[in-house]
């Protein structure tokens, strides 16, 4: 089995600068999160984009994984990786 830190080293190397870097970081740390609260990531990343772009002002902890999934019970995974 290859671990995804293994996997992304040598991608991880040319990101292209250090905003881009700090992008990817957060990007990976969002998947992370819903990956460890058993969440579909790619259903959970589109729909807080969608609610991130619609409201001026959203309450942040609405968008936390594990709320999240309350809200949308339909993207709950059911495998583990």
């Amino acid at each position: 089995m290859v671990r995804p830190g293994a996997r992304g080293r040598k991608n991880w190397l040319f990101l292209g600068s250090d905003k881009g870097g700090t992008a990817a970081a957060i990007l990976y740390s969002v998947m992370a999160g819903a990956k460890a609260n058993q969440v579909e990531p790619f259903a959970y990343l589109c729909n807080a984009l969608q609610l991130l772009t619609r409201n001026s002002n959203p309450t942040i902890s609405d968008l936390l994984p594990d709320v999240w999934l309350v809200s949308h019970p339909e993207v709950q995974r059911s495998w583990s990786r």
